[in-house]
């Protein structure tokens, strides 16, 4: 962690809010000079605007980040689910480690489902990953979220941070996710069609 201090590692992590901030904007921009997306009588225009409000909404969160840090909310986050567990534990199959598994399960679904605030949601999220090298997009709170893997390369060998595109290029690879999404896709075949065209004109 000192040499990775050394080197303004965490320095380049924290902007990591502005870049997703100059991602958006970039986007917005080019997609509101793209011709077929702004034609008032397409479908265009709707596909548009939800992509817009969509690409205002998102927020990136990223391990080891001040909310990893909240005491408060780790208590918080530990006591609820330590609650579920053990409420989930009195349901027997009277096979002890089925027990445990469907606790745990049941635990972590209803903490999450009872968990209010963005910040601790994606917390679960990021804890249930547990280190891997991976990056997610959740749909249902429009957040995206960088494990560790990617941050520090101490963490992994093969995450190579020096080489600063590898992180902008995770990020801007789950901004697709929130753009490319299933439920505009199935509004007709002219919104398939469309999110088809914007998929390209994306990549």
């Amino acid at each position: 962690m000192k040499e990775l201090k050394n080197d303004g590692l965490f320095e380049k992590i924290r902007n990591i809010q502005d870049d997703l901030k100059l991602f958006k904007n970039l986007f917005i921009e080019k997609f509101r000079n793209t011709p077929w997306l702004t034609e008032k009588e397409s479908l265009g225009l709707t596909i548009l605007t939800e992509f817009e409000d969509n690409m205002k909404d998102l927020v990136a969160y990223y391990d080891l980040d001040e909310n990893d840090r909240d005491l408060e909310l780790l208590r918080s986050v530990n006591n609820k689910f330590t609650q579920e567990y053990y409420q989930a534990k009195l349901r027997s199959t009277g096979v002890e480690a089925l027990d445990i598994l469907f606790a745990l399960q049941t635990a972590y679904d209803t903490t999450f489902n009872k968990t209010l605030g963005h910040e601790a949601k994606m917390l679960l999220h990021r804890v249930k990953y547990n280190l891997n090298t991976n990056a997610f997009y959740q749909p249902d709170l429009n957040k995206v979220a960088i494990l560790a893997p990617f941050l520090y390369p101490e963490l992994n060998n093969n995450a190579t941070l020096n080489k600063n595109y590898n992180l902008f290029t995770i990020i801007v690879h789950e901004m697709f996710h929130s753009i490319i999404q299933h439920k505009w896709e199935e509004k007709s075949v002219a919104s398939e069609n469309g999110m088809d065209c914007l998929t390209g004109y994306y990549n």
